[in-house]
């Protein structure tokens, strides 16, 4: 086995990936706490997805894979505009950035006219990751930009036969897309799948992107938070969220709050809770499974 293999996760031959933070984590991986990055090597060139929140961690990453595959970088792409997916950016500043317009535009606002709730946020996500040195130095020095590249629904790069397809669903976020490679049967699902936690998705209609998933040629599956897996996931996770929604119908026939609803020994039990590395969410949430039950009950139901 190769350095770089022991370093990242290998995909496939042309793609690796990585859910650590830093390169010492290797062993003791810490899924939820920032993206996963990933690598795909195209004939003459790089395209990366996400940055994620540490630009040291980024940089050796990019540099490991400019060396591995011998080409440069020329594409970044932010499946969306969520600080842990892009706040190491400028690690990709001389390269084409890749992002969803919807959330460009609120983005762009923010960088021109910071108000007091985006500097509350920064502040909030610095002290979010103040035990990791690195990642709270990214958020103090980021150096942010406006990506140059702009998705409105749908965008293809790459060369005859290694077309890389981009494509907003929301879901997770309204501009929340995911990244499918057909030549590997590789689709970076981005935030809409991750496996350290429930996903954490505010549209019903997310459930129909899950079928189209699964009517799809998929072999592996890189989440936006925790580890690669194979297309039964999407599966499972769909069933879930077609069943929850089910439930979630009947229990409102019974006129029941939203407290009572997400307490209710009826709602189906979330299927990976058992799961190496699981969290039901970040320290500062009572638990996501919780969050959108009540969230779905009250806005779809």
């Amino acid at each position: 086995m190769s350095d770089i293999d022991n370093k990242y996760i290998k995909v496939t031959e042309n793609i690796y990936t990585t859910p650590a933070t830093r390169l010492e984590f290797r062993s003791d991986l810490r899924p939820a706490h920032t993206s996963m990055m990933t690598c795909i090597a195209l004939p003459r060139e790089l395209v990366f997805i996400d940055c994620g929140m540490n630009k040291k961690f980024a940089a050796q990453f990019r540099e490991d894979m400019e060396t591995h595959f011998g080409r440069k970088t020329s594409y970044l792409i932010l499946d969306h505009m969520h600080d842990d997916h892009y706040m190491a950016m400028d690690v990709f500043k001389d390269v084409e950035v890749i992002a969803p317009e919807i959330g460009v535009k609120s983005f762009e606002v923010d960088l021109k006219s910071p108000d007091e709730d985006y500097e509350q946020m920064l502040e909030d996500t610095a002290k979010l990751y103040s035990d990791d040195e690195d990642i709270a130095k990214t958020i103090k020095d980021a150096e942010l930009f406006v990506p140059t590249k702009l998705v409105k629904e749908k965008l293809t790069i790459g060369p005859e036969g290694n077309e890389i397809l981009i494509e907003l669903v929301g879901g997770h976020s309204k501009d929340s897309m995911y990244v499918y490679f057909e030549k590997d049967e590789v689709l970076c699902a981005g935030d809409n799948i991750v496996t350290c936690y429930a996903q954490y998705v505010f549209d019903t209609k997310i459930i129909d992107t899950y079928k189209h998933w699964e009517s799809m040629s998929i072999k592996h599956v890189i989440a936006g938070h925790g580890s690669v897996v194979k297309t039964e996931y999407i599966e499972k996770v769909r069933k879930y969220f077609e069943e929850l929604l089910i439930k979630l119908k009947e229990l409102k026939n019974k006129n029941l709050s939203a407290e009572e609803v997400a307490a209710h020994p009826d709602l189906p039990v979330y299927f990976a809770s058992k799961e190496d590395f699981w969290e039901e969410g970040r320290k500062e949430h009572t638990g996501w499974i919780n969050y959108i039950t009540k969230y779905w009950y009250e806005k779809y139901c």
